[in-house]
């Protein structure tokens, strides 16, 4: 499914992810359903390996989305 239909679906308005900042494939996926950057959070994440690590908070106003005319 996908972003547009989503968002009609369940009435979505605000969308918000937030992913480690060195997963750049994540951030790259979401760039691709219209997520931007909204901020960077410092040290937010304590990842297994790596200890504290930065996060990124991206953000998709689900109310501009449009689905395509007859889906």
């Amino acid at each position: 499914m996908n972003v547009a239909r989503a968002a009609q679906k369940w009435q979505l308005r605000k969308g918000m992810v937030v992913v480690v900042a060195s997963n750049f494939a994540a951030q790259r996926v979401a760039a691709a359903c219209g997520f931007r950057v909204l901020c960077v959070l410092p040290r937010a994440f304590q990842h297994p390996e790596r200890g504290l690590v930065d996060t990124v908070l991206l953000f998709n106003d689900l109310s501009c989305v449009r689905t395509p005319m007859g889906r």
